[in-house]
């Protein structure tokens, strides 16, 4: 848990920001119709291009933005040549593929099952699925499980031999508690939105995660799943 509150204390002034930049975000498109016009647009995008638009945009937004950031802050790790790192990089585009498509059609089965209402209750009811059921038991266990597999070299078997209920706690929990202080607030912004809005939103949000994580993720192995929301 350390790990997980260390990063608290020392990024929660990045969280806020972000947090205060969707706030503004949600509240301006609601009050500024030039703005609301410029969302609009994004949402036609999304509409347009489907789960191959939730897929490639995931991919930039928190596969490909934070290597651009390593790259700026001499962080890329070429220890074990730049050919490793391409594939290294190309494993974790592959993950986030899968994630925007997870994400996306979970808002849309949110959408469903609560309704697309933007009041109180179903803002935090979707919230509350969202951080404490889908966040914890399904994104997370699954970039665990994926980062495992690619330290394992994509071998089923020996993962299997490694995986256990302590293993997975002690990597899901240093990315639990901060997912949370993160994400919580920016899950609530992002159903106080209208459906075709929330994914563009999780975007920018992912993204700014992404660059904050750059510095967040000082462990021993690279191999450190981003948390998802």
């Amino acid at each position: 848990m350390r790990p997980g509150l260390a990063a608290i204390r020392r990024f929660y002034l990045p969280f806020i920001l972000v947090q205060l930049a969707s706030v503004s975000i949600v509240i301006s498109y609601y009050h500024l119709p030039a703005f609301q016009e410029f969302c609009l647009v994004l949402a036609e995008w999304k509409v347009r291009g489907g789960l191959l638009f939730a897929a490639l945009s995931t991919v930039l937004a928190g596969g490909i933005l934070p290597e651009v950031a390593k790259a700026l802050t001499g962080k890329l790790d070429l220890s074990q040549g730049f050919n490793a790192y391409v594939s290294h990089v190309f494993w974790i585009c592959l993950m986030f593929v899968c994630s925007g498509i997870l994400v996306e059609r979970f808002y849309w089965l949110q959408g469903l099952i609560f309704s697309h209402d933007i009041g109180p209750v179903t803002v935090l009811t979707k919230v509350l699925v969202d951080q404490f059921l889908f966040s914890p038991f399904m994104s997370l266990p699954y970039a665990v499980l994926y980062f495992l597999w690619l330290e394992e070299e994509r071998s089923l078997s020996r993962t299997w031999t490694r995986l256990t209920p302590r293993l997975m706690i002690e990597r899901s929990l240093p990315l639990l508690f901060p997912n949370w202080v993160y994400w919580i607030p920016m899950t609530a912004c992002i159903y106080s939105l209208p459906p075709d809005l929330q994914f563009p939103l999780f975007l920018t949000a992912l993204a700014a995660w992404s660059l904050i994580f750059v510095a967040i993720a000082k462990q021993p192995s690279r191999d450190i799943p981003q948390a998802l929301p």
